[in-house]
């Protein structure tokens, strides 16, 4: 766990089986994490949590097998997440909540039993190139969240929908 410290690079690293999560940055920023591995955490894999977890950036990355989310934003603000896979984990491949400003591009959602891509109360995100595909509910869910833009994303083969936009407060996103 990375807690408050800041300009860190972790690559190359697996973390598997783990009680909780497999890599958590707990409000620290500007922290890099590329090529590394998260399977069979009871938790999850990649966390960013809190006001500090911000300007970081996750690139290569892989989340498979977990029992909670591939990679999640919690309260997190101003990342990176590109060319990371989330697949087969128990909840969703990535997930958002009250998290804003990020980028996730040319990420993929493969098989997660719940939805590839969970915004919730995550406002002004931008989604471009990424794919999600054969998860267990839908493809990419934005719950209350505003003035994101979503770009050259595929939704495919999705037990439920593609796409799904939840009012009152999902506005103002293309």
């Amino acid at each position: 766990m990375l807690s408050v410290g800041s300009s860190n690079l972790l690559t190359g690293n697996t973390a598997t089986g783990n009680l909780r999560c497999g890599y958590v940055v707990f409000q620290a920023p500007r922290n890099t994490l590329r090529g590394n591995i998260a399977t069979a955490n009871s938790i999850g894999g990649f966390i960013l949590a809190e006001a500090g977890a911000q300007m970081n950036t996750l690139e290569d990355n892989l989340a498979e097998h977990n029992d909670g989310t591939g990679f999640a934003l919690h309260q997190s603000s101003g990342n990176v997440l590109r060319n990371n896979i989330g697949s087969g984990n128990g909840d969703n491949g990535f997930s958002a909540f009250r998290s804003g400003t990020n980028i996730l591009e040319r990420n993929s959602a493969e098989a997660n039993e719940a939805n590839g891509f969970h915004i919730n109360e995550s406002p002004s995100n931008t989604f471009d190139g990424n794919r999600a595909a054969d998860n267990g509910h839908n493809g990419l869910v934005l719950v209350n969240s505003d003035g994101n833009v979503l770009r050259h994303n595929a939704a495919n083969a999705n037990s439920q929908h593609g796409y799904v936009l939840v009012a009152p407060e999902s506005m103002n996103n293309t």
